[in-house]
């Protein structure tokens, strides 16, 4: 009987550092998303929704979000093939939010030299060696946008794109170095959470 209560003394100890590790996680995670909260992380949610936004993003921490307006879908292949239509809206969208406007399109050899036009500027999105050991996927959005934040360093802006998952569920969010870090933190030891300079 001594060894059962001992036993369950054990078991019911276990359980409570279990469930204060649990909620010191969750109070962390609370603070690090009212950082960035106030490090003006909701400052271009559509204004109608911004209220409702910030209650379900403090709650949820969910940072991935198209109405926040700085996560956009861009999906690797689309980027790949030159589909800038797949996603240029909702980039465009970003942009104009913060006064800016940066032209991107194709060039009309690009099924040979996989050319991008960025702002006038022209460059090789992949190369035939890419294209042959599937590096492309990678390679072109990183190459993309390089570009594009090469033009918001030009513009004076104090955002840049990172990329974040990969493949067809690759996406693009805009963030302030701050911010960038605070994310990194929210995320640890779940790394495809976190987003990657390209």
């Amino acid at each position: 009987m001594r060894y059962l209560i001992f036993l369950m003394i054990v078991i019911g100890s276990c359980n409570l550092k279990n469930d204060n590790r649990v909620i010191a996680q969750t109070n962390f995670r609370d603070s690090l998303v009212n950082e960035l909260v106030q490090n003006d992380f909701l400052m271009y949610a559509d204004s109608s929704e911004a209220d409702s936004l910030k209650q379900a993003f403090i709650k949820d921490g969910f940072i991935f979000s198209t109405e926040i307006n700085r996560f956009v879908h861009i999906d690797a292949e689309e980027l790949a093939e030159g589909s800038f239509d797949f996603f240029r809206s909702g980039l465009t969208k970003i942009l104009k939010q913060r006064g800016l406007e940066i032209t991107f399109s194709i060039t009309q050899n690009f099924e040979q030299l996989h050319e991008v036009v960025v702002n006038h500027k022209v460059f090789t999105l992949y190369d035939d060696k890419n294209l042959n050991d599937y590096s492309f996927w990678d390679i072109g959005p990183r190459r993309f946008f390089k570009a594009v934040n090469e033009q918001l360093g030009i513009s004076k802006s104090n955002e840049r794109f990172y990329l974040v998952y990969e493949g067809n569920d690759l996406g693009a969010i805009l963030l302030t170095e701050k911010q960038f870090e605070i994310i990194i933190k929210m995320n640890e030891g779940n790394s495809k959470e976190i987003p990657y300079r390209p």
